[in-house]
């Protein structure tokens, strides 16, 4: 009687996706920052991938507006005349929680909150 061997066929591709360069439209400080945390916690699954370029977003986005309020300062005017919060103080605020939130779920702990 004739014996079967089984054959165990491997799939031929690599499933996670290695990343090693920021996404290009990250500035270049968080692009920097990008490529330091990828090299000192060696990130290269995909989803950890995908979570980090949303905190890079959401630190670009509330130094972005930390920027604009150094330069218009926290307090507008309304259309009325009354002073108000200026608007980018809750973007900086939202962005910085996002970012934070990103960098705990990928369990780093970043050295300044937002620099």
């Amino acid at each position: 009687m004739p014996q079967h061997s089984i054959v165990t066929l491997r799939p031929r591709f690599n499933p996670v996706v290695k990343l090693t360069s920021p996404p290009k439209h990250l500035d270049a400080e968080e692009a920097a920052l990008f490529r330091r945390l990828v090299a000192e916690f060696q990130i290269d699954d995909s989803n950890s991938i995908s979570l980090l370029t949303v905190a890079m977003e959401a630190h670009q986005r509330a130094r972005e507006a930390r920027e604009q309020l150094a330069d218009e300062g926290t307090v507008i005017k309304n259309r009325l005349g009354g002073r108000c919060a200026h608007p980018a103080v809750a973007i900086e605020r939202d962005a910085r929680n996002d970012y934070l939130r990103a960098m705990k779920t990928l369990n780093l702990k970043p050295d300044a909150v937002v620099r």
